[in-house]
């Protein structure tokens, strides 16, 4: 029986999905749970979404996908509302309502997504019970499906109500996710932690086990054998180097950087196993991933003939390497400075301090507020778009200026590459349209390979146990409804 079977008031307990891990409690709840596959799927969802493969974008909210009309010089777009939507309180959804969101939410959007500002704001006005019309002057140049993956919502004072299954709130343990009235559903209340907790009597349970990479969190090697299914997740964790260190000036010298990272062995000792290894921050599963790209191997050996060609050699001997340390001619021992941004992760540090050191190359962790001497990269750990793997955000040179208006979490401006910022923004105007091309995500795979911007760690992948639940052993976030579709005991 599926989660959208007879409602016979069951509660269901959440605990472990990492997007809520950081959340706070104050305030209204984040719209930006809206994709996070699983809250948003169930009480904020979007008017549209992607799925599948092939990847496509489809209408959830709306009847029909957005019918565009040329009108001489002008364009429109019609968008109509599912029948029958309503808004947490019961209250009906019409056209109006949906052109008050289109008119506070686009704009904003275009911006996040796209990185351009409208030079005009297209004229969007209810035309019938449950239709908008956008009508531009000129045909914009990004396509229909641009508020794919937006949650709809409204906001009245401080409380926001979306049009989902579920009414949510926040709560000082998580997010309580109630019923609506007039839906049926089998749980009638849904409590997604925002950390551990202990199993509830009469309560099923759902358990999203992520290994940490901190040693005092205890090791995680006995989870990967326990686990009902794995569920490869978009959390990517690597290092971001700077394009202004001397170490990673390159893409020869940030490849021998990469190939000094045991990859593997992080992945096997600091995350139980359960994480992939990738040649750019794109899940393997997903259909824009180019294969032939392979993983970069692990070679001590390959690292150190690329810094010995870019004239870092190795000479005399100093405290804290192992072996000879390496520098250019008559300067002082190479030391790379990484900053920490995504909290303790002891335990891929020393793997990878270990490693340099074999090379002659010492590694040195602060925090990314830390004043004092240049960082030569960042240790961090980031979500990817759910279905699109659209990474601009992560590597579009204006998202990586400490001036941008939308900054990356690190304390240096990023890869600046014109090449790759054309890559990128052909696939986010791709997004747009109803079959999104994923040769274009192929193509930023490419400029991404050669120009090795990051060092991509790994893909993190979440160890999935149920009790009461019975789940698939595949699971993929390809498909949005594979929460809804599991099955009770």
């Amino acid at each position: 029986m599926t989660l959208n079977s007879m409602a016979i008031a069951l509660n269901l307990d959440v605990v472990g999905w990492a997007p809520v891990s950081n959340l706070k409690i104050e305030g209204p709840l984040p719209i930006w749970l809206g994709d996070d596959g699983l809250v948003g799927r169930l009480a904020c969802p979007a008017i549209m979404r992607m799925e599948g493969s092939p990847l496509k974008n489809v209408p959830l909210l709306l009847k029909v996908g957005p019918v565009v009309e040329r009108q001489g010089s002008a364009e429109s777009w019609t968008l109509t509302l599912r029948p029958g939507l309503r808004w947490w309180n019961g209250e009906p959804i019409n056209g109006e309502a949906l052109a008050v969101w289109l008119k506070a939410s686009l704009p904003g959007t275009v911006y996040e997504k796209l990185g351009m500002t409208l030079a005009s704001n297209p004229e969007i006005t209810a035309s019938g019970p449950l239709t908008t019309k956008i009508l531009w002057a000129t045909p914009p140049p990004f396509g229909p499906y641009v508020m794919s993956g937006v949650s709809l919502f409204r906001t009245t004072g401080v409380e926001t109500e979306c049009a989902g299954l579920y009414s949510a709130k926040l709560s000082t343990k998580g997010i309580e996710l109630s019923l609506n009235k007039g839906y049926v559903s089998r749980y009638s209340n849904i409590h997604i932690a925002l950390g551990a907790e202990e199993k509830v009597p009469g309560h099923h349970r759902l358990e999203f086990l992520l290994p940490r990479t901190a040693s005092h969190m205890g090791p995680g090697g006995v989870i990967r054998s326990a686990c009902s299914a794995q569920l490869e997740i978009p959390l990517v964790t690597g290092i971001i180097w700077n394009p202004s260190s001397p170490l990673a000036a390159s893409p020869a010298l940030r490849t021998a950087l990469t190939m000094a990272t045991p990859r593997g062995e992080i992945v096997r000792t600091a995350a139980a196993g359960l994480g992939t290894l990738l040649s750019a921050p794109i899940l393997r599963t997903h259909p824009g991933y180019n294969s032939a790209l392979l993983v970069r191997p692990y070679s001590l050996e390959t690292a150190g003939q690329i810094l010995e060609q870019a004239g870092f050699v190795q000479a005399g001997f100093a405290q804290g390497y192992i072996g000879q340390p390496r520098q250019k001619t008559a300067g002082k021992p190479a030391i790379l400075r990484i900053a920490r941004t995504s909290g303790e992760q002891d335990l891929i540090e020393k793997i990878i301090v270990d490693s340099f050191a074999s090379l002659g190359i010492k590694v040195e962790f602060d925090e990314a507020s830390a004043g004092g001497a240049m960082f030569d990269g960042a240790l961090a750990s980031t979500f990817i778009s759910w279905t699109s793997q659209d990474i601009r955000s992560l590597a579009h040179s204006s998202r990586l200026k400490s001036s941008a208006k939308l900054k990356a979490p690190f304390p240096f401006d990023g890869l600046s590459d014109k090449a790759l910022d054309e890559a990128l923004d052909d696939y986010s105007r791709s997004t747009t349209q109803a079959t999104p091309d994923v040769k274009l995500l192929g193509k930023v795979h490419e400029k991404w390979f050669d120009l090795e911007p990051w060092t991509i760690v790994m893909a993190h992948q979440y160890c999935l146990m149920g009790d009461g639940i019975k789940i698939p052993s595949k699971v993929s976030l390809l498909n949005p409804d594979w929460f809804r579709h599991l099955t009770v005991d």
